[in-house]
């Protein structure tokens, strides 16, 4: 971590960075099997270690479609749909009798090969993004995009316009164009179970709209649907409506490229809570404060198995320990399952309204099963007398956690002190929330302001972190201070 917050402020233009990340995710493209395969913390990979803090899209991605039989006890089974966890017996059906089952969350059907990007060990999209990014999408045209295009459309959710075809190209129009390369026909089945007897094939629209937008193509594809009913029940077209959306959500619920991650939008994301820690580093190698932190965080997974309806938000030295343990694969699946009862998933794509409701709940959920303070902070939207009557136990005076919604001098900060920075400011310490924004600036800040990326949404992305789903091991993997 403090090998890519020295590189990356090294970088003076939001462009540079970019074109930076686009060549890290490249390099991984190349070699992510091998590092897969050693099912441990790479941290000279920043992609990987960024890819791990994903556990269920990471084992979607990994999981093999074929793995020996002996293997499928181990595996983490995750609906290509709405990327929840499954069932352990499901997995065992899929993969064991070849039958498909039924996700509870989302009600998709699911096959041991429903991820198409390695269905049947396929490495057809064993592509780097700026590869598959870099030209224009519409079959006709082809044509490379300038890099600062790129970057506006990728990394900034705007719309782009090709100077060659006059095509709008989106973020999701690539995503049209995967649907039109994986199912140029749809099939028609009697029954549309995968046994069904075939009746006909339905040849989708073949070229991207214009506007290069979803609506458009699955107005396209209603068109064409339509033209097929005189000849299909109205019963059979009911079915075969819910098969051709069922195939267009397995692609439009993943992003362009080799993973189940935009690994570049990802790594962005992930160079802000980089930020946070390391601008106070020295205090968080402190052994006194690894081990403070690492008891929260076995308090806070704890938390989580026994509260399965609060949103439980972490601090930063819970999720600094979280982020670490997650790149210890099958140790995090094994703790996360023996104490919560589920692998818990890692969600940073929060918006910071939903993680300040979050992390009420959690101050008061901790409270209630430990009999102590989460922490000292108290959102500017309440006080201290309305959540300590929502049940929360709030640290004041001279039992508060030390550093939390204060300003500390500079100079008194060594890592501070060698990057320049003086006066008065605010850095992370134990029980600063994720989403606290008020930290001391930095030269990664900085870049990460100028690229507009900071906090950037991403359609559904934000800038925070909580667990995701509905997840016995020794937490001594942070002694591995590789990935610090």
């Amino acid at each position: 971590m403090k090998a890519i917050f020295d590189d990356i402020g090294a970088i003076s233009l939001p462009s540079a960075l970019y074109t930076t990340l686009l060549d890290m995710e490249a390099t991984y493209v190349s070699c992510h099997r091998k590092l897969h395969a050693s099912d441990g913390p790479h941290p000279e990979s920043f992609p990987h270690s960024v890819y791990q803090l994903h556990p269920l899209l990471y084992a979607l991605g990994t999981n093999p479609s074929k793995p020996a039989r002996e293997a499928i006890a181990s595996l983490v089974g995750v609906c290509t749909s709405c990327k929840r966890q499954l069932e352990s017996f499901k997995v065992t059906i899929m993969y064991v009798q070849g039958r498909e089952q039924q996700c509870l969350h989302c009600e998709e059907y699911q096959r041991a090969n429903s991820y198409y990007k390695t269905s049947n060990a396929t490495t057809a999209y064993n592509r780097a993004l700026r590869d598959v990014l870099g030209t224009c999408p519409h079959r006709t045209c082809r044509h490379p995009l300038p890099v600062d295009d790129l970057y506006r459309m990728h990394i900034l959710d705007e719309t782009i316009q090709c100077s060659r075809c006059s095509n709008n190209i989106l973020y999701e129009t690539y995503q049209i164009a995967t649907f039109i390369q994986e199912y140029p026909t749809i099939e028609y089945k009697e029954d549309m179970r995968e046994n069904g007897k075939l009746k006909a094939r339905i040849a989708m629209p073949k070229m991207i709209p214009a506007d290069g937008l979803w609506t458009s193509y699955t107005s396209e594809m209603q068109k064409v649907l339509q033209d097929a009913a005189p000849g299909i029940s109205v019963e059979g077209m009911v079915r075969l409506r819910e098969h051709v959306h069922s195939k267009r959500l397995s692609i439009s619920a993943h992003p362009p490229g080799a993973f189940t991650l935009d690994l570049v939008q990802g790594m962005y994301r992930q160079l802000n809570f980089v930020h946070k820690v390391c601008t106070h580093f020295d205090y968080w190698m402190d052994p006194a404060i690894l081990a403070a932190a690492i008891r929260r965080y076995e308090q806070f997974v704890h938390l989580i198995g026994n509260s399965e309806r609060v949103v439980a938000v972490p601090t930063v030295d819970i999720d600094l320990v979280w982020h670490t343990h997650q790149t210890h694969p099958q140790s995090y699946y094994s703790y996360s399952t023996a104490v919560a009862r589920r692998m818990l998933d890692h969600d940073d794509t929060v918006g910071s309204g939903d993680l300040l409701n979050g992390y009420l709940q959690t101050c008061t959920a901790w409270s209630k099963l430990y009999k102590t303070p989460y922490s000292s902070y108290v959102p500017a939207t309440t006080s201290v007398e309305a959540m300590r009557k929502a049940g929360a136990l709030v640290a004041t005076g001279a039992g508060r956690f030390y550093g939390v919604d204060e300003v500390v001098s500079a100079a008194d900060v060594p890592m501070l002190a060698s990057l320049g920075v003086t006066g008065d400011v605010m850095v992370s310490v134990v029980g600063t929330p994720v989403f606290e924004t008020r930290l001391v600036g930095s030269a990664l800040a900085t870049l990460l302001d100028a690229s507009g990326a900071n906090g950037k949404t991403h359609k559904s992305n934000g800038v925070g972190c909580v667990e995701k789903g509905c997840a016995e091991g020794n937490v001594d993997f942070m002694l591995d201070i590789g990935f610090v």
